[in-house]
């Protein structure tokens, strides 16, 4: 039956249906501004609702095929199902404990969107708690913070790892080697430092160019990954206490970190497998090279209680294994120190004694045995320390070869070997007959 419509009522139930009309658009859009804001920030957010451990949840990281949210609601066990099984177990604990002593709670984890995507994110979360100090509510966001963890990780790389090789640097190394240390030191366990160096690279690297000697390098530093012990790790990845690693400290010196030893004896063996690897040739394109390497090795505690003290010891050894004829190793040991600190002292006397008039020259005469006659004589040089009195040839002329300063002796050799002979010419000239 139809019933009259007065005129006023009319007029006031329909401006009621277009405020109401008006509202809901604008609800509307406020939604669809709300979800654009929160897809562009990357932000989803999650109500859990502590009566049923029912959770509202909203936003792009709950909408994977694996963990579709159906009507926008998840039970408590398929939330903890989104994120990634290496950071579940903590995420729960942490969770957890926020809810439990009503404390805000921010933590960077994993969750997996699909299993083709997984993401870092930014997990915040607050608990609203009722009159009777029980949780009601606990709201959350969680910000996709991949990109700038991928930025972060990038920066990390560049400062901390070897560009051309991939292993840590000096850097990455020496703080590691710090913790490792402590961690020994605290458990008192043995640890050893291998330094390794590749035997005539600048030969190769100067006769077959630097592209080359990279390659040689980046295969070498491969094989050395090989060679560690089954516990050893090749750092990549985050820094890790106690983690045995191969670093390269710069062009083709690279170093090895024994983390936990028993022996000093283990060492050995760890260079033993690198040297036996080396024997084998590296194929690089169609050329064939073979790179031995030259090891030194120093053992905590005993040959050095800190990075410095183990590094120089190391690094002293190699010298000596380069030194007995290259591919081998050599332990540290105290009389290493004294003989490097005397090529030290000897390197900078002679240098100041060339500048003083410290050293002379003996001339050995050189006699042709059928006519009897001194043919021509050898220049020998010869260095007299105001302290040391004369020093043989041998303590220092190995010394200069190995600096560099042998070039000096060659041209004060040459100019005074010139100069004895013109005066010889003169005197010479001077008692001859014909005068």
């Amino acid at each position: 039956m139809a019933r009259p419509v007065w005129a006023y009522r009319a007029g006031s139930r329909w401006r009621y249906l277009l405020r109401a009309s008006d509202a809901i658009a604008q609800l509307a859009k406020s939604h669809v501004l709300l979800a654009n804001a929160q897809k562009l920030a990357g932000l989803s957010s999650f109500d859990w609702n502590h009566a049923n451990n029912q959770l509202a949840v909203n936003g792009e990281l709950f909408s994977g095929r694996e963990r579709r949210a159906e009507d926008g609601m998840l039970s408590l066990d398929r939330f903890w199902e989104i994120f990634a099984e290496t950071d579940r177990a903590q995420v729960i604990k942490d969770v957890t404990a926020s809810v439990e002593i009503y404390a805000p709670l921010q933590i960077d984890c994993q969750v997996i969107v699909t299993p083709e995507d997984i993401r870092y994110v930014r997990l915040q979360c607050e608990t609203v708690v009722g009159m009777d100090g029980r949780p009601l509510w606990t709201h959350g966001t969680l910000q996709d913070i991949t990109q700038r963890k991928r930025s972060e990780e990038e920066t990390k790389r560049l400062a901390f790892y070897d560009g051309l090789t991939g292993l840590p640097n000096r850097i990455f190394f020496r703080e590691v080697l710090a913790k490792t240390l402590l961690l020994a030191e605290r458990e008192s366990a043995f640890m050893a430092v291998l330094f390794l160096d590749v035997d005539n690279f600048k030969r190769i690297n100067d006769s077959l160019g630097h592209d080359m000697g990279d390659q040689l390098l980046k295969e070498f530093s491969k094989r050395l990954g090989q060679c560690a012990r089954k516990e050893d790790v090749v750092s990549r990845g985050t820094m890790i206490d106690g983690s045995d690693m191969v670093a390269r400290l710069g062009g083709d010196e690279f170093i090895l970190l024994l983390s936990h030893i028993k022996e000093r004896f283990e060492a050995g063996r760890v260079a033993e497998r690198i040297l036996k690897a080396c024997s084998h040739s590296i194929k690089i394109g169609d050329r064939e090279l073979f790179a031995s390497a030259s090891i030194g090795i120093a053992v905590y505690p005993e040959d050095g209680a800190d990075a410095e003290t183990l590094l120089k010891n190391a690094d002293s050894a190699m010298y000596i294994a380069k030194g007995k004829g290259r591919g081998r190793y050599q332990y540290y040991n105290a009389a290493m120190n004294e003989s490097a600190l005397l090529k030290l002292e000897l390197d900078s006397a002679m240098r100041k004694g060339l500048e003083r008039g410290e050293f002379f020259l003996n001339y050995q005469p050189r006699v042709d045995a059928r006519t009897e006659k001194i043919n021509g004589c050898e220049a020998l040089i010869r260095w007299r320390h105001p302290e040391r009195g004369i020093v043989p040839p041998g303590m220092f002329i190995g010394i200069a070869e190995e600096s560099g300063f042998i070039m000096a002796f060659d041209a004060w050799v040459m100019n005074e070997a010139c100069r004895q002979l013109r005066e010889w010419e003169k005197r010479t000239s001077r008692w001859s007959p014909s005068r």
